[in-house]
């Protein structure tokens, strides 16, 4: 799945909607596997909430402004650890 969302990233601008969905997916998934590796059966709704929004945000400001799309972060790029409970 890594493999299938990275190549669809990179097939498209970095400001295209669909990079930012596979870039926002590969975290959401991520983040499920590292739930089930670990034998944890819920994520945190925080966690989430960050892996979609690190994405979108910055693309929803600059459509709303008319500024320049901000190149995404990369799906492969450093996660960082999850909110403490």
């Amino acid at each position: 799945m890594a493999g299938l969302l990275a190549a669809v990233a990179e097939d498209y601008p970095p400001t295209a909607l669909t990079a930012l969905l596979a870039d926002s997916l590969t975290k959401v998934l991520d983040l499920w596997a590292d739930a089930r590796r670990n034998g944890r059966t819920t994520i945190d709704i925080r966690d989430l909430d960050r892996a979609v929004t690190s994405e979108f945000a910055p693309a929803i400001r600059a459509w709303r402004t008319g500024d320049a799309f901000p190149r995404p972060r990369l799906a492969d790029t450093a996660w960082p650890e999850p909110v403490p409970r």
